[in-house]
Protein backbone atom coordinates (compact mmCIF):
# COMPACT_ATOMS: atom_id res chain seq x y z
CA UNK A 1 0.00 0.00 0.00
CA UNK A 2 3.08 2.65 0.78
CA UNK A 3 3.89 1.98 -2.44
CA UNK A 4 0.94 1.79 -4.68
CA UNK A 5 -0.76 5.51 -2.43
CA UNK A 6 2.05 6.70 -1.01
CA UNK A 7 2.59 7.27 2.98
CA UNK A 8 2.99 10.29 5.14
CA UNK A 9 5.70 8.45 7.17
CA UNK A 10 8.95 8.67 5.46
CA UNK A 11 10.75 6.01 7.47
CA UNK A 12 7.42 3.54 5.93
CA UNK A 13 8.96 4.74 2.15
CA UNK A 14 12.43 4.39 3.34
CA UNK A 15 11.56 0.47 4.41
CA UNK A 16 8.88 -0.25 1.61
CA UNK A 17 11.94 1.34 -1.05
CA UNK A 18 14.70 -0.96 0.83
CA UNK A 19 12.25 -3.74 1.05
CA UNK A 20 11.41 -3.68 -2.59
CA UNK A 21 15.26 -3.34 -4.09
CA UNK A 22 15.89 -6.47 -2.16
CA UNK A 23 13.15 -8.44 -3.48
CA UNK A 24 14.14 -6.91 -7.10
CA UNK A 25 17.85 -7.76 -6.67
CA UNK A 26 16.85 -11.47 -5.27
CA UNK A 27 14.59 -12.10 -7.91
CA UNK A 28 11.03 -12.39 -5.78
CA UNK A 29 8.00 -11.50 -6.00
CA UNK A 30 5.92 -10.69 -3.04
CA UNK A 31 2.74 -10.66 -3.14
CA UNK A 32 0.91 -9.16 0.13
CA UNK A 33 -1.75 -10.32 1.55
CA UNK A 34 -4.50 -8.23 3.75
CA UNK A 35 -5.02 -9.72 7.18
CA UNK A 36 -8.02 -8.50 9.39
CA UNK A 37 -6.80 -6.72 12.58
CA UNK A 38 -8.32 -9.23 14.67
CA UNK A 39 -6.54 -12.21 13.33
CA UNK A 40 -3.05 -10.24 13.31
CA UNK A 41 -2.81 -9.31 17.02
CA UNK A 42 0.76 -10.57 17.51
CA UNK A 43 2.00 -8.06 15.10
CA UNK A 44 -0.55 -5.33 15.57
CA UNK A 45 0.43 -5.42 19.57
CA UNK A 46 4.27 -5.14 18.72
CA UNK A 47 3.72 -1.71 15.75
CA UNK A 48 1.54 -0.63 19.22
CA UNK A 49 4.81 -1.18 21.43
CA UNK A 50 6.51 1.68 23.65
CA UNK A 51 9.73 0.95 25.68
CA UNK A 52 9.71 3.73 28.01
CA UNK A 53 13.01 2.27 29.22
CA UNK A 54 14.50 3.97 25.11
CA UNK A 55 16.89 6.52 27.18
CA UNK A 56 20.18 6.79 27.51
CA UNK A 57 23.08 9.25 28.67
CA UNK A 58 24.29 11.88 26.31
CA UNK A 59 27.71 10.63 24.43
CA UNK A 60 29.13 13.89 25.71
CA UNK A 61 27.81 13.13 29.18
CA UNK A 62 28.96 9.06 29.24
CA UNK A 63 32.52 10.22 27.94
CA UNK A 64 33.49 12.38 30.73
CA UNK A 65 31.90 10.64 33.39
CA UNK A 66 34.17 7.70 31.88
CA UNK A 67 36.97 9.99 31.71
CA UNK A 68 36.60 11.16 35.55
CA UNK A 69 36.28 7.37 36.35
CA UNK A 70 39.43 6.37 34.51
CA UNK A 71 37.59 3.81 32.86
CA UNK A 72 36.92 2.47 29.64
CA UNK A 73 33.79 0.43 29.55
CA UNK A 74 33.51 -2.38 26.85
CA UNK A 75 30.22 -3.28 27.01
CA UNK A 76 26.94 -1.53 27.38
CA UNK A 77 24.65 -3.99 29.34
CA UNK A 78 21.45 -2.35 28.41
CA UNK A 79 20.88 -0.56 25.10
CA UNK A 80 19.45 -0.96 21.05
CA UNK A 81 21.12 0.06 17.82
CA UNK A 82 20.17 3.55 18.01
CA UNK A 83 21.75 4.40 21.80
CA UNK A 84 24.42 1.88 22.55
CA UNK A 85 27.44 3.78 24.30
CA UNK A 86 29.54 0.85 23.03
CA UNK A 87 30.73 -1.27 20.14
CA UNK A 88 29.47 -4.28 21.77
CA UNK A 89 26.30 -3.79 23.52
CA UNK A 90 22.97 -6.41 24.99
CA UNK A 91 19.41 -5.25 23.93
CA UNK A 92 16.10 -6.15 25.27
CA UNK A 93 15.10 -7.44 22.05
CA UNK A 94 17.21 -8.72 18.87
CA UNK A 95 18.78 -6.09 16.82
CA UNK A 96 21.31 -5.66 14.21
CA UNK A 97 24.87 -5.48 16.28
CA UNK A 98 23.57 -6.69 19.27
CA UNK A 99 25.82 -9.15 20.77
CA UNK A 100 22.52 -10.75 22.28
CA UNK A 101 18.89 -10.38 24.02
CA UNK A 102 18.80 -9.70 27.57
CA UNK A 103 22.07 -9.23 29.22
CA UNK A 104 20.96 -11.06 32.17
CA UNK A 105 21.45 -14.36 29.80
CA UNK A 106 25.08 -13.77 29.46
CA UNK A 107 28.01 -14.21 31.17
CA UNK A 108 30.24 -11.00 31.80
CA UNK A 109 33.10 -12.58 33.01
CA UNK A 110 34.78 -11.82 29.93
CA UNK A 111 34.96 -8.10 30.07
CA UNK A 112 37.05 -5.56 31.69
CA UNK A 113 34.02 -2.52 32.15
CA UNK A 114 30.60 -2.52 31.96
CA UNK A 115 28.02 0.15 31.19
CA UNK A 116 24.89 -0.38 33.11
CA UNK A 117 21.81 2.04 32.58
CA UNK A 118 19.38 -0.28 33.16
CA UNK A 119 15.14 0.46 33.17
CA UNK A 120 14.04 0.86 36.76
CA UNK A 121 12.83 -2.16 37.36
CA UNK A 122 15.78 -4.57 36.39
CA UNK A 123 17.89 -2.34 39.12
CA UNK A 124 17.08 -5.11 41.36
CA UNK A 125 17.90 -7.54 39.38
CA UNK A 126 21.22 -5.99 38.22
CA UNK A 127 22.26 -4.94 41.95
CA UNK A 128 21.48 -8.77 43.42
CA UNK A 129 24.38 -10.31 40.18
CA UNK A 130 26.94 -7.74 41.09
CA UNK A 131 26.81 -8.38 44.80
CA UNK A 132 26.72 -12.08 44.68
CA UNK A 133 29.70 -11.91 41.79
CA UNK A 134 32.40 -12.37 44.82
CA UNK A 135 34.52 -13.83 42.48
CA UNK A 136 33.91 -10.89 39.67
CA UNK A 137 37.56 -9.02 38.55
CA UNK A 138 34.98 -6.13 36.03
CA UNK A 139 34.19 -3.02 36.94
CA UNK A 140 30.99 -1.57 36.61
CA UNK A 141 30.13 1.99 35.69
CA UNK A 142 26.11 2.24 36.65
CA UNK A 143 23.89 4.85 36.47
CA UNK A 144 20.98 5.19 38.66
CA UNK A 145 18.16 7.32 40.36
CA UNK A 146 18.80 7.91 44.28
CA UNK A 147 15.66 6.14 45.69
CA UNK A 148 15.99 5.14 49.20
CA UNK A 149 12.41 3.60 49.73
CA UNK A 150 12.89 1.63 46.84
CA UNK A 151 13.60 -2.64 47.71
CA UNK A 152 16.83 -2.79 46.20
CA UNK A 153 18.26 0.17 47.87
CA UNK A 154 20.35 -1.36 50.86
CA UNK A 155 21.94 -3.36 48.58
CA UNK A 156 23.75 -0.25 47.59
CA UNK A 157 23.52 1.26 51.26
CA UNK A 158 23.21 -1.53 53.38
CA UNK A 159 22.86 0.53 56.67
CA UNK A 160 21.31 3.57 55.14
CA UNK A 161 24.42 5.82 55.48
CA UNK A 162 27.53 3.66 53.58
CA UNK A 163 27.74 2.23 50.27
CA UNK A 164 28.74 -0.68 49.61
CA UNK A 165 32.91 -0.43 49.20
CA UNK A 166 32.50 -1.85 45.84
CA UNK A 167 31.32 1.75 44.96
CA UNK A 168 34.76 3.84 44.78
CA UNK A 169 33.19 7.17 42.89
CA UNK A 170 30.55 9.01 42.20
CA UNK A 171 29.03 11.52 40.15
CA UNK A 172 25.77 13.75 40.18
CA UNK A 173 23.82 13.83 36.68
CA UNK A 174 21.78 16.93 35.67
CA UNK A 175 18.53 16.32 33.77
CA UNK A 176 20.15 17.66 30.85
CA UNK A 177 22.73 15.07 30.56
CA UNK A 178 19.88 12.84 29.52
CA UNK A 179 18.69 11.85 26.06
CA UNK A 180 15.50 10.43 25.22
CA UNK A 181 14.68 7.49 23.28
CA UNK A 182 12.15 7.70 20.23
CA UNK A 183 9.51 6.51 22.27
CA UNK A 184 9.43 10.30 23.67
CA UNK A 185 10.55 11.27 27.02
CA UNK A 186 10.79 8.97 29.96
CA UNK A 187 8.70 10.25 33.26
CA UNK A 188 11.77 11.58 35.23
CA UNK A 189 12.70 13.92 32.42
CA UNK A 190 9.12 14.83 31.54
CA UNK A 191 7.93 16.90 34.42
CA UNK A 192 8.79 20.46 35.09
CA UNK A 193 10.65 19.11 38.31
CA UNK A 194 12.66 16.35 38.67
CA UNK A 195 11.12 12.96 40.37
CA UNK A 196 14.89 11.62 41.10
CA UNK A 197 18.17 12.57 41.47
CA UNK A 198 20.28 10.31 39.46
CA UNK A 199 24.30 9.29 39.83
CA UNK A 200 26.54 7.76 38.15
CA UNK A 201 28.97 4.98 40.25
CA UNK A 202 31.73 3.38 39.85
CA UNK A 203 31.53 -0.23 41.32
CA UNK A 204 34.88 -1.71 41.57
CA UNK A 205 35.81 -5.61 43.06
CA UNK A 206 36.76 -5.08 46.57
CA UNK A 207 40.04 -5.96 45.92
CA UNK A 208 40.72 -2.81 44.25
CA UNK A 209 42.45 -0.05 46.56
CA UNK A 210 40.64 2.95 47.04
CA UNK A 211 41.73 5.41 49.72
CA UNK A 212 38.71 6.56 50.71
CA UNK A 213 36.13 5.32 52.81
CA UNK A 214 32.78 4.11 50.99
CA UNK A 215 30.40 7.14 52.12
CA UNK A 216 28.92 7.62 48.61
CA UNK A 217 24.89 7.94 50.76
CA UNK A 218 26.00 9.74 53.30
CA UNK A 219 27.50 12.35 51.45
CA UNK A 220 24.85 12.86 48.63
CA UNK A 221 21.91 13.32 51.50
CA UNK A 222 24.09 15.43 52.85
CA UNK A 223 24.80 17.62 50.23
CA UNK A 224 28.53 17.12 50.74
CA UNK A 225 31.14 15.61 48.60
CA UNK A 226 31.11 15.39 44.73
CA UNK A 227 29.81 18.17 42.30
CA UNK A 228 28.95 17.60 38.73
CA UNK A 229 32.39 17.63 37.51
CA UNK A 230 34.00 16.34 40.71
CA UNK A 231 36.75 13.12 40.74
CA UNK A 232 36.16 11.51 44.02
CA UNK A 233 38.27 8.70 43.87
CA UNK A 234 41.59 8.65 45.74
Amino acid sequence: MVLVSGSRSDDCHVVARAVCDLATSLEVVIVPIWVPREQNTVADDLSNFIDWGDYTLLPAVFSRVCELFGVVPDVDLFAALDNNRCVKFFSRFSCPGSSGANAFLHPWSGFRCLYAFPPIPLLSLLLRRLVESTDSHFQVVLILPVWPSQPWWPLLCPDGTHSRPEVTAWRRLRRSDFKEGPSGPPSFLSRRSWKFSFVALLWEPISVPTGRPASFCTELFQGRGCQPDCQCRS
